[in-house]
Parts: C-alpha cells; structure tokens; sequence
C-alpha cells in the first residue's frame, strides 16, 4: 500500500509541474471554485486552463472514492446481518480524507488561480533544454 503512495505522488508532481497552456480572457474565480467544490475536483482547472493540476485533483478524487468503497465492501452478510470481517475501517477513513480534502484544496486553488490569471500574475515551471526554469510574470 505505501509504494502506491509513493507512486501516486510522483504521478501527481510530475502532472502539477506540466507545462500549462496560456489561459486565454479574463476568469470569474467563484465560477472555477463552484466547478472544482461541488461537481467534479479540478473541473475549475480545467476552466483555468491548468490541465495538469486537473488531472491531479481528479486523479486524487478518484483514488480517494475507490479506497472509500474498498473500505465498505468488507462487510460480509450473515444469517440478514452485517459483519465487519476485518474491524478495520481504515481504507474508508483514509478515502473519505482524501476526498474531501481534494474537494476543498481543488475548489480553493481554483479560485485564487483564477484570480491570479486575471491580475496577469502567474507561476509556471517551463523546461529549457536539459533544466526547467521557475519563471514569475507580473
């Protein structure tokens, strides 16, 4: 279970640090948060025009719904009654944090991305040659 952890987190640094495409007009931040908070985690992102961090909160979405479902699906039915074979609700607890707290961080990065798109303010990790450069344009 922790080398796929590991693996994920590498998924999602390397889809957080993808080069983005040039968002195009001007974006309405509660819009992007609503998108990201309520229908689908990096909905927002897509809107902003930020794929890669999409890609990394729907991803995170995902894993965080399959281990909640994982978790549940232990109980076994016994003479019309459920037992939890192994007592141990951890994969749901671990999955319903994940979930929600993609939810919350997706909805929020949504948000202040967007606002920083419309003040022309924007971080990006561009790759040049063998190296990437961390540029800042204001």
């Amino acid at each position: 279970m922790y080398k796929f952890f590991v693996v994920a987190t590498l998924i999602f640094a390397l889809a957080s640090n993808a080069v983005s495409h040039e968002p195009i007009g001007k974006k309405e931040p509660g819009l992007s948060a609503v998108l990201s908070g309520v229908v689908l985690s990096g909905t927002g992102q897509f809107y902003n025009g930020e794929n890669g961090k999409g890609v990394m909160f729907i991803v995170s979405e995902m894993i965080g719904w399959g281990l909640m479902v994982a978790g549940a699906e232990d109980n076994v039915e016994l003479l019309g009654e459920s037992v939890d074979v192994d007592d141990d609700d951890s994969a749901f607890g671990v999955g319903a944090l994940l979930f929600f707290t993609s939810r919350l961080a997706s909805a929020i990065d949504a948000g202040v991305s967007a606002r920083q798109i419309n003040r022309g303010e924007r971080v990006s990790l561009r790759p040049i040659g063998r190296g990437a450069m961390l540029s800042v344009r204001f």
